[in-house]
C-alpha cells in the first residue's frame, strides 16, 4: 500500500486498539505543509512493522490525552520494527503525553538523511509520564540528531495548564550505529529530571559529542564517551564530584581552612590510586 501526497497526517490513528501498519509506503514530501506519516494519539497494541516513511514532519508521532476527544488516555504497547525512515523529523514521543506513553519498543530499523532520529519532548506543565521505552538494533546514516529529549515545549495553542511537570525514565538505547550524525541533546527539568537512562553498545562517527542538563543514567561501551551523568557520576555544577571526574582533587589543604569540605579533599585523596598523576589544587582553597 502507498499514500503520496497526503494534506494532512497521512495516518491518524486515536483512542484505537490493535493496530496493524505492514508493507505501507508513506511519501507526504510534496505537500508543502509538511504533515506527519503516521501518528498514534491514546492507542494501544500497534505494531508498524516493514513499511518506509518519508515525510516534512516526524515520521512517527506518539501522543496521548489532553484533548477533549481522547480526555487522559495513554498509549501503550506500540512496537516499530524493520522499518525504513529517510527525510523527515524522526520517531518522535510528545509533546503531548498527559495521558502517559509506556512500554514503547523501535528495533531493527534504519534512518537515512533525516533531520532528527528519536526525539522525546513534552510541555512543561501539562504532566504525563514516559516510560518503559527501548531503543534497539538501530542504524543511523546522515541524521541531523540522533536523539533529542526536551522537556520545555511551548505550544502558545494548548491552553489547559494542569501544572504539572512531566516523568521521563527508565529509557534503554542499545546497539546502535550511526555515521555522519550530531550525537544526542538532553535536555530534561530542573524542578523533575529525566532518570534510569541507559546506554549500551553504541558506537557513532559523530560531528558533536553529547549535551546533558538534568538527567541520570549509566553506559557500558559508548563511543564517544557520553556525558558525566550518563556514566553515574554526579554532577553538581562544577563543584566537588566535577573535579573529581576530570582529575582537579589536589592534596593541599590552604593555610588556615579547616571545615568539613577539607576533611572531605582530604578523605578522598587518600582514597585515590597511587599511580593517578595528574593532580591540582582546587581553585576555591
Amino acid at each position: 500500500m502507498k499514500i503520496t501526497n497526503s494534506s494532512i497526517t497521512a495516518v491518524h490513528f486515536v483512542m484505537s486498539q490493535q493496530i496493524l501498519v505492514k508493507n505501507v509506503t508513506v511519501n507526504t514530501l510534496q505537500n508543502p505543509l509538511g504533515p506527519s506519516c503516521v501518528v498514534v494519539d491514546s492507542s494501544s497494541d500497534t505494531e508498524v512493522i516493514e513499511s518506509s516513511f518519508s515525510c516534512g514532519s516526524d515520521h512517527i508521532a506518539i501522543k496521548s490525552g489532553n484533548k477533549p476527544m481522547t480526555g487522559n488516555y495513554s498509549s501503550n504497547n506500540i512496537n516499530i520494527s524493520g522499518c525504513k525512515f529517510y527525510y523527515g523529523q524522526g520517531i518522535t514521543i510528545g509533546a503531548e503525553i498527559s495521558g502517559g506513553v509506556e512500554n514503547v519498543l523501535i528495533e531493527n530499523s534504519i534512518i537515512i538523511g533525516a533531520a532528527g532520529g528519536l526525539n522525546i519532548k513534552t510541555l512543561r506543565t501539562k504532566g504525563g509520564k514516559i516510560t518503559d521505552v527501548t531503543y534497539q538494533d538501530l542504524s543511523f546514516q546522515n541524521v541531523g540528531t540522533l536523539m533529542s529529549v526536551f522537556m520545555n515545549v511551548d505550544h502558545s495553542n494548548n491552553s489547559v495548564e494542569n501544572h504539572l511537570y512531566p516523568n521521563i525514565g527508565n529509557i534503554t538505547i542499545s546497539n546502535i550505529v550511526g555515521f555522519g550524525v550530531s550525537i544526542a541533546s538532553f535536555i530534561c527539568l530542573p524542578e523533575n529530571p529525566c532518570s534510569w537512562f541507559t546506554l549500551n553498545n553504541i558506537s557513532l562517527q559523530a560531528e558533536q559529542y553529547f549535551d546533558c542538563q538534568f538527567i541520570t543514567g549509566q553506559s557500558t561501551n559508548v563511543s564517544p564517551l557520553p556525558c558525566a551523568s550518563l556514566r553515574g557520576i554526579p554532577q553538581q555544577n562544577g563543584n566537588l564530584f566535577t573535579l573529581l571526574e576530570e582529575g582537579l582533587i589536589g592534596v593541599s589543604v590552604g593555610l588556615g581552612f579547616i571545615s568539613t569540605l577539607s576533611v572531605l579533599i582530604i578523605t578522598v585523596v587518600c582514597c585515590r590510586s597511587e599511580n593517578h598523576t595528574k593532580k591540582k589544587v582546587p581553585k576555591y582553597l
